[in-house]
């Protein structure tokens, strides 16, 4: 996934930023393995060399341990650009990427960008709760399109219901955070040799055999044909109500309504699961019930009535508010979730956009007192099965804390500046607005 400077409507420059916001999770992993004081070894050196030289060093074995109550006491410092300086951090390149910004010709250096195009065959593989996973999946997409159009069939991907580094590991009682999804084993060896036989060439020497062996159940007539294959197909447009629910299509009867909220940068909401886990004692990578954040005044929920059968949702979400705020610049989150009967909300996808960032990361455009913007944030994957009797609740906020890094309100970079501002920040509703949720269908080969 670092490796996607950009893909389809993604420009996360490697996974860094998303809607132009720096993903703050990032930051306990460039302190503890990303830094940068290594030996340096003298060119010309064999590998054998190099590895005994690397294994004669104490560096790499230093360590430079903290406690996440000194994460937590150091992740809201400002100016952000100084947080691994609190840390007492070994070098790396945090200060380096937050000047950069979402927007900068380095990004693409060594990454791959819509640009670019793969004709080899692929066999591509993600996990759903992992970070990489939306701009990873819409570059598969972007990929297969283009073989397709050069009548090349010859893409596959595997999405999971897991983490980072978690894909192959899944278990009979699998869980992602506390969201239980039950027995999740699959023979993913055995599909990756089955697609390799597929495509490789037969050796002459090896009496006509595959170059691999391993189970060959998904192969039909010697090409590659993956098992209950799915279209995604175009959702139903729920719009989003004032009365904190969804309504089908747009509907005339609902006249404009506005909800409005206090974003205040020095109590934000608080991240409780997500792609990736970063600083701090609260956050974790995965799903966990989000229904204690209702309480909080600066989160607008909307909730669905229950579905009465099961509602496959695969592909993207594509996410529109009509906003206002009375300051120049501040953050829209959104997060979906999958509520079961006993209330439990558990969090299967989010997204953000930076307001100055709103008609993209080349350059800033602020935002005028009093004026409504209609603004599309980065969709959001989703592969899940929403069950008969369960809901769908969408948080809106302006915080996503520590997944995201804090909008301080202001024209200053929120990166190298301390000065902060509370927001009073306003979502709009009904005719003539545009808050609404597009959701991906799914389609499967008997519909």
């Amino acid at each position: 996934g670092v490796g996607v400077a950009e893909a389809g409507p993604f420009k996360e420059q490697g996974n860094f930023w998303l809607g132009g916001v720096w993903q703050q999770g990032w930051l306990d992993y460039f302190y503890e393995a990303m830094h940068q004081d290594w030996p340096q070894l003298p060119a010309g050196l064999s590998d054998d060399d190099r590895k005994r030289q690397l294994a004669m060093t104490t560096i790499q074995n230093k360590g430079w341990d903290t406690p996440d109550e000194r994460y937590d006491e150091t992740r809201m410092h400002l100016p952000m650009i100084e947080i691994m300086d609190q840390l007492n951090a070994p070098r790396n390149e945090v200060a380096e990427y937050l000047m950069r910004g979402p927007s900068h010709p380095d990004w693409s250096k060594n990454r791959v960008t819509n640009e670019d195009s793969i004709s080899i065959p692929g066999y591509w593989a993600e996990a759903i709760y992992d970070i990489s996973a939306r701009s990873t999946v819409a570059f598969f997409e972007k990929t297969r399109q283009d073989n397709l159009r050069n009548g090349k069939d010859n893409q596959s991907l595997r999405l999971t219901q897991g983490g980072h580094c978690t894909f192959g590991h899944e278990t009979e009682d699998w869980k992602v955070g506390d969201l239980p999804l039950g027995d999740a084993r699959f023979s993913f060896e055995d599909e990756i040799v089955a697609w390799l036989n597929a495509w490789m060439p037969v050796l002459p020497d090896a009496g006509g055999e595959p170059v691999f062996t391993g189970i060959r159940s998904y192969l039909a007539d010697g090409t590659w044909q993956p098992t209950n294959a799915l279209t995604i197909g175009e959702g139903a447009i729920w719009t989003l109500k004032k009365d904190g629910g969804f309504g089908t299509g747009n509907s005339s009867s609902d006249l404009p309504e506005e909800q409005s909220f206090v974003y205040n940068p020095a109590d934000p909401v608080p991240s409780m699961g997500g792609g990736i886990g970063g600083t701090g004692t609260d956050h974790q990578f995965g799903s966990f019930d989000q229904s204690s954040l209702e309480a909080r005044q600066d989160v607008l929920v909307f909730e669905s009535e229950p579905v009465t059968a099961p509602l496959d949702l695969l592909g993207y979400a594509r996410i529109f508010l009509t906003v206002s705020s009375d300051r120049p610049d501040t953050d829209f989150t959104v997060k979906i979730m999958d509520v079961y009967p006993d209330g439990r909300a558990f969090n299967i996808g989010d997204t953000i956009v930076r307001m100055r960032y709103r008609d993209g990361t080349q350059s800033a455009t602020f935002m005028s007192l009093g004026e409504r913007y209609d603004v599309e944030l980065p969709p959001i994957l989703l592969s899940r099965r929403i069950e008969e009797g369960h809901t769908i609740k969408v948080h809106v906020s302006s915080s996503n804390f520590p997944s995201y890094s804090r909008n301080l309100n202001m024209q200053a970079s929120p990166y190298t500046s301390s000065e902060t501002a509370i927001a009073t920040n306003i979502v709009y509703f009904g005719t003539g607005s545009a808050s609404k949720i597009e959701w991906p269908k799914l389609v499967r080969p008997a519909d």
